[in-house]
């Protein structure tokens, strides 16, 4: 999912509905007045600029023209917009072991070492084929 952030540089203010929302962009020069949006609703509202045919921009020239009134006074500026994923963990709580039972120890992580180096000790065996007698 891209989001991509809408400003309005235009004179008049830009409504967008979908989804049943309605989504408006002010007029602002400094670009202070912004949407961030899905790059799919940007499409739907702006027409897809990624295409390339002619006929299929005409196509789509066309349909935002009956989508929205031709020759409207706003201007949209269309750039991507970044989203810094988390780089630590989001619950870094651990909480201290609890004891259930005093009889069974929890294996430490030591041990799992020891296994990890025994596995590489012990090679498994080298399958031989079976002799199979015929008679003939």
């Amino acid at each position: 999912m891209a989001l991509v952030k809408l400003t309005n540089i235009g004179e008049e203010t830009f409504e967008g509905v979908y989804d049943g929302k309605v989504f408006k962009i002010d007029p602002d020069k400094d670009g202070q007045s912004f949407v961030i949006v899905e790059e799919a609703v940007a499409k739907h509202w702006l027409g897809d600029w990624s295409l390339i045919d002619e006929n299929a921009k005409a196509r789509e020239k066309r349909r935002i023209e009956m989508l929205f009134r031709p020759n409207m006074k706003y201007k949209i500026v269309v750039t991507p917009f970044k989203v810094e994923s988390r780089t630590q963990e989001v619950n870094p709580y651990k909480p201290d072991p609890v004891v259930i039972n005093e009889n069974i120890l929890v294996p430490d992580q030591k041990e799992f070492e020891d296994l990890e180096e025994l596995a590489k000790e012990v090679k498994p065996k080298e399958s031989t084929p079976k002799k199979t007698s015929s008679k003939n």
